[in-house]
C-alpha cells in the first residue's frame, strides 16, 4: 500500500470521530435555532460530511481495483480528482481542526455559564455560537486557503 495511502486512510479514520461530534453539536443547534425537521437537517450535515470523506474511499478502492489508469489519477495527480475530492477532503480536515478547537473551548464556557445562568439561555447561547462559528470558519478556512497557496506560489 503506498505511503499517501496509509496516511489518507490514517487521517480519515481519525476525522470520522471528529466529524461525527460536530456534526452532532451543529444538528443540534440548527434544530434549536430554526425548528426545522431533524431529518433534513441531518441528510444536509451527512451529505456535506460524506462528501469531505469521500477521497479515502475513491483511492482505496483504487488501489484495491488495481486499475492502472485510475491508481495513477490518484498518486500523480488528476485535475478532476483534485478539485472534486482531494481537496475537499484536506479542506474538510482544515475546518474540523479549526472548529474543532474553537468547539472545543465553546463547551468549557459552556459548562461554565450553566453554573451560573439558566439552563435555557445557556442552551440558546450555546446553539447561536455553534451556528455561527461553523459559518464563520466555513467562510474563513477556504479563504485562508485559498490567500496562503497564492502567496507561496508568488
Amino acid at each position: 500500500m503506498p505511503f499517501i495511502l496509509k496516511i489518507v486512510l490514517s487521517v480519515s479514520i481519525i476525522f470520522i470521530l471528529l466529524y461525527s461530534y460536530l456534526s452532532s453539536r451543529i444538528i443540534g443547534a440548527l434544530r434549536l435555532i430554526t425548528g426545522w425537521n431533524p431529518l433534513y437537517i441531518k441528510l444536509a450535515v451527512l451529505a456535506i460530511a460524506v462528501y469531505f470523506l469521500i477521497y479515502p474511499l475513491i483511492a482505496l478502492a483504487a488501489y484495491f481495483s488495481g486499475s492502472e489508469h485510475f491508481s495513477s489519477a490518484i498518486r500523480e495527480g488528476n485535475k478532476l480528482i483534485d478539485y472534486f475530492f482531494m481537496y475537499p477532503f484536506w479542506l474538510g480536515v482544515i475546518f474540523i481542526l479549526q472548529v474543532g478547537v474553537l468547539f472545543l473551548f465553546l463547551e468549557i464556557i459552556r459548562f461554565l455559564g450553566s453554573l451560573v445562568f439558566k439552563p435555557e439561555i445557556t442552551r440558546l447561547t450555546h446553539a447561536w455560537l455553534v451556528v455561527m462559528i461553523s459559518a464563520v470558519c466555513l467562510v474563513y478556512v477556504p479563504a485562508k486557503i485559498y490567500f496562503d497557496t497564492k502567496t507561496v506560489r508568488t
